[in-house]
């Protein structure tokens, strides 16, 4: 075990002077222009209503933004989620969750900074549908949401 911690320890030593001795930066952050971008994504999905516990699903984005200069851009954004219903009285196998995003960003630091933090701001749409099924209530009830 010893043998292993000081080859480590070697490894990480010679990894950070190969880091110190990079030379500084010179390209260009690229924030202006068009970018587009396409992302997996997770949602835990609760709704006091009718879900009793959180759902999971797994989905899909896109993203297409747009930066005016290398300090601010527009983005808008859609994710698409397929949510497995966890209620016995759900009338469908899976259902859509839709959602849209209209948001604009600030870029902290100068084009050739290492480290750019940036500040995000915007509104969200979200869309679902699903139907249930109620023995008590003599038939389907449709419900959908949009927030």
């Amino acid at each position: 075990m010893k043998i292993l911690h000081s080859i480590f320890l070697l490894i990480f030593l010679l990894f950070s002077f190969s880091l110190s001795a990079q030379d500084p930066i010179s390209n260009l952050s690229i924030s202006k222009g068009l970018s587009l971008g396409a992302h997996a994504a997770y949602i835990s999905h609760e709704n006091d209503v009718y879900h009793a516990e959180p759902e999971y699903a797994i989905g899909y984005g896109v993203r297409i933004q747009y930066g005016f200069n290398h300090k601010m851009a527009v983005a808008l954004s859609y994710q698409h989620y397929s949510i497995k219903p966890k209620s016995i009285n759900s009338n469908v196998n899976r259902y859509p969750l839709f959602e849209y995003d209209i948001i604009g960003e600030y870029i902290f630091g100068t084009s050739i900074s290492r480290l750019r933090p940036n500040l995000q701001a915007g509104f969200n749409f979200t869309t679902t549908e699903e139907s249930y099924f109620y023995p008590e209530l003599n038939g389907l009830t449709e419900c959908g949401y949009y927030r």
